[in-house]
């Protein structure tokens, strides 16, 4: 059993931070999105004569580009709230599990295992992505305390 909780305290810790990570990514390309043509057309107009007519086609052309990746995104960019909301209940269950741990709480951990497998019915719609996954990775040690999962109690 103690192996089983720290499986899915493990499992609960990283679907958190990559839900988490998914989210500030997707808020990241959104502001690159909305900005990039923002900041373009200012310069434009504030410095007409910097860009010749062949750059700020092609500017023109990324800013069309960025225009439909927000519109084509928009699903995802909706979603973002929605992210953290169930990072949030994943965090709580890790939490939970973490206690159980260390209060030695079996009856705890079944209501809490029940609670995960509910949480991941619910989930399919917001994916890890790619981005989310390897940068939760890289920040989840740094960001959470992990180290009662590698040791014995």
């Amino acid at each position: 059993m103690e192996v089983a909780l720290k499986n899915l305290a493990e499992d609960a810790a990283y679907t958190f931070k990559g839900l988490y990570k998914t989210a500030d990514a997707l808020r990241i390309t959104y502001k690159v999105y909305v900005l990039f043509p923002v900041l373009f057309s200012l310069c434009i107009l504030g410095f007409p004569d910097v860009l010749t007519q062949g750059e700020e086609k092609l500017f023109s052309i990324i800013c069309i580009f960025f225009g439909f990746l927000l519109f084509y995104n928009q699903k995802k960019y909706e979603l973002i709230p929605k992210y953290h909301r169930i990072a949030n209940r994943y965090k709580t269950i890790y939490d939970r599990l973490m206690i159980a741990h260390n209060e030695e709480k079996k009856t705890d951990f079944d209501e809490v295992r029940s609670e995960l497998e509910k949480l991941r019915e619910e989930t399919p719609e917001c994916e890890i992505n790619c981005i989310g996954r390897y940068w939760a990775k890289f920040k989840i040690n740094k960001e959470m305390n992990l180290d009662w999962l590698k040791g014995p109690k």
